[in-house]
């Protein structure tokens, strides 16, 4: 083998080996609306679960539309992360940011929920996109946070359930009258 294939093989292994730790990030989001304090704010709550390996001084930036949102307040957020916010700006279209930098190694298993407060300013999507970061702010990986799916009860706490009210049925009516 010619030594710029075998180069060339060693640095797309590579890719291949430094992407494969964040193929399995995600991070998906509940929602909820919160009693308005202010006249005129329509007040929400993301609540975030991620989930995923980042080796120490990596992170993730999640980007909200400044068309969209507005006051960012990030809650409290574990402590294996550094985290910040930067606003939206309208007047100078800018969209918003919230940054959490990985203190230390997280294992692939890894997982964690944090909030984030805001004013909606416009519609809201199912979607928003962040991006994953190494320890030198180079993008090296991006998605989109995605909306959870509304748990719907189980097909089988419904039939059991259903066993257990004909069943009660059942011995009351076997019951002879006193």
């Amino acid at each position: 083998m010619h030594p710029w294939r075998t180069r060339l093989a060693a640095v797309v292994l590579a890719c291949c080996a430094a992407g494969s730790t964040h193929a399995a990030t995600s991070l998906t989001y509940t929602r909820t609306d919160l009693p308005d304090t202010v006249v005129g704010q329509d007040a929400w709550r993301h609540t975030y679960t991620f989930s995923g390996a980042l080796d120490p001084f990596q992170g993730l930036t999640l980007i909200y539309d400044h068309t969209r949102f507005a006051d960012l307040q990030l809650g409290s957020v574990d402590a294996v992360f550094s985290g910040f916010v930067i606003q939206p700006d309208t007047g100078l279209a800018a969209d918003g940011l919230v940054e959490l930098t990985a203190m230390g190694a997280l294992a692939p298993t890894f997982s964690t929920q944090f909030d984030l407060d805001f004013v909606r300013t416009g519609t809201l999507a199912d979607q928003h996109p962040y991006e994953v970061f190494d320890d030198g702010f180079n993008v090296i990986a991006s998605g989109n946070a995605t909306l959870a799916p509304v748990p719907e009860p189980s097909i089988a706490a419904l039939m059991v359930s259903g066993i257990v009210l004909v069943a009660a049925w059942r011995r009351r009516s076997a019951t002879p009258p006193s």
